[in-house]
């Protein structure tokens, strides 16, 4: 199983997870996908996934630094293990 460390090990920059950033914005997930910043390069992959996080009212916010710390990758998931699984392959 590919860990949140694995991920550190692998990056130069910041790693960054957030679980339910929504919540805190007393906002649901299909609005607080509209609004956040830097989103439209990193939507979820699939119109599924959208509507699984949506359904579940869960956020899993997977962001990476891997070479520099300006370019970053920014994985949205509603499993934090499928997120953290799509990290280390883009990684690989």
């Amino acid at each position: 199983m590919n860990t949140v460390q694995d991920i550190v090990a692998r990056c130069k920059g910041m790693v960054s997870l957030e679980i339910n950033p929504h919540r805190n914005q007393y906002v649901a997930v299909a609005r607080w996908l509209e609004h956040t910043e830097d989103i439209s390069e990193h939507e979820p992959d699939t119109d599924e996934i959208r509507a699984k996080m949506e359904e579940l009212d869960i956020v899993v916010d997977l962001q990476f630094y891997s070479l520099t710390p300006i370019g970053f990758h920014r994985i949205l998931h509603h499993d934090v293990q499928t997120a953290i699984d799509e990290a280390i392959k883009v990684l690989e």
